[in-house]
């Protein structure tokens, strides 16, 4: 029963995102979409940086000398009417305080992490829970530099993603929808 457990247990943490923490990119994010809000946004730069990285050697960065919504998007599977934690590794570089900053989110949703600004000293790790309608079974989960209405500009890098399953929320957190 102890080894049941375990591999159970396992299974509850295992990472649902694929290149979390983009060491299998050689120059483009694999797995991972590039998403401009408008072709007028299209300001966007997109990259893999193999100088700057929380984990591994790599990080993936978007950086805009303009204020735009520009954003990295996986999708990720999902089993329906399920409680999720995202998590993220941010730093930035010359982002306007007064904007929402670099985030994860979820696309085409108001969910979002909190925003990070400024220019960061060291990497700051981000996180949402959220809960899947019953017949959900993708999240369009965005790494991105601004966010629906509310546009940034500077230079955002991430690393470490993570999508785990969950079987509560903690204290004092609460499940955003997902859909």
């Amino acid at each position: 029963a102890f080894s049941i457990y375990n591999v159970f247990a396992f299974a509850q943490e295992q990472n649902l995102v694929q290149n979390p923490d983009f060491e299998l990119s050689e120059g483009y994010a694999k797995f991972w979409e590039t998403f401009h809000w408008s072709e007028e946004s299209e300001t966007g730069e997109f990259g893999i940086d193999e100088t700057v990285s929380y984990t591994g050697s790599k990080s993936a960065y978007i950086t805009s000398a303009f204020l735009s919504d520009t954003r990295y998007v996986q999708h990720i599977p999902v089993k329906g009417d399920t409680l999720y934690k995202f998590s993220c590794w941010i730093k930035t570089e010359n982002v306007p305080e007064d904007s929402l900053g670099a985030n994860i989110s979820v696309l085409y949703t108001l969910t979002t992490s909190r925003g990070v600004t400024g220019t960061t000293e060291n990497w700051e790790q981000v996180e949402f829970y959220g809960k899947t309608s019953p017949n959900q079974d993708t999240v369009p989960l965005s790494l991105a530099l601004g966010g629906h209405g509310k546009l940034s500009s500077g230079k955002a890098w991430f690393d470490a993603v993570e999508v785990v399953e969950v079987d509560k929320v903690p204290a004092g957190e609460i499940a955003l929808n997902l859909d």
